[in-house]
């Protein structure tokens, strides 16, 4: 079924005025601007992990079974010895610490990074099928 969408133009008949949107107005093509919040978020933790943490901090593995040992000692010193820190606590704990920083400033792209991040090194972790 066709649909007539407002054109400033001139109010030509569109396909679908309900599909998708793309790339196709002036200013993306002039801009290049992505639309895809949820694309350019993923892209940006993928590429992250995959890249520079991984160069700066090794492994998730290692890196995180690392955190582990730091934060097992800090509850060991402070008289709270019932809990057992392991790697694949790292994870969870640390989408738990981006989500209260997301309650104070919700708009923040840079937490939705990372906490697709964490999501991804997590998956890793606890080796989730690809």
């Amino acid at each position: 079924m066709s649909a007539l969408a407002y054109d400033p133009w001139g109010g030509h008949k569109v396909e679908d005025a309900f599909m998708t949107p793309t790339k196709d107005s002036f200013c993306d093509r002039v801009l290049t601007v992505d639309t895809d919040v949820k694309a350019a978020i993923a892209d940006d933790a993928k590429r992250i992990v995959s890249g520079a943490r991984r160069s700066a901090y090794g492994k998730p593995e290692d890196n995180f079974e690392r955190i582990a040992k730091f934060w097992q000692a800090y509850f060991e010193n402070t008289g709270r010895t019932e809990a057992k820190v392991t790697a694949a606590d790292v994870s969870p704990l640390m989408r738990l610490m981006k989500e209260a920083r997301l309650c104070e400033t919700p708009d923040h792209r840079d937490s939705f990074v990372d906490l697709v991040g964490y999501t991804l090194t997590g998956a890793e972790i606890n080796k989730v099928a690809a």
